[in-house]
């Protein structure tokens, strides 16, 4: 495990506005990490998935396709690919971002 690139360590980040059920408003509220989930740290893989997200999210964006239309085109759920393209799950590269990245194995 290595530390939370999101929160350094801290377990928690920084709200700039929340708005609550009972509708007060809070400013600058600190709220457990979403990275880590309040844990300040994560598997030692998470900055090589918080790379290949990043080139999901730019392969996705290419063709003008939205997190949706991606989502249904891969068979999975919006959540699942959107957690591969932040980096809060591992990622699972398309098979034709495979090919062009030349990570394909035969």
């Amino acid at each position: 495990m290595i530390k939370c690139p999101q929160c350094n360590g801290t377990c928690t980040e920084l709200a700039s506005h929340v708005q609550y059920s009972d509708g007060t408003h809070g400013y600058g509220v600190k709220l457990p990490c979403l990275r880590c989930e309040g844990r300040g740290q994560v598997p030692d893989e998470m900055p090589l998935w918080i790379e290949a997200g990043h080139r999901m999210k730019l392969w996705r964006f290419s063709p003008y396709r939205s997190l949706r239309e991606e989502a249904l085109r891969r068979g999975m759920k919006a959540s699942e690919l959107s957690a591969m393209e932040t980096g809060r799950r591992e990622p699972v590269l398309s098979d034709e971002q495979k090919a062009v990245e030349g990570t394909v194995t035969t």
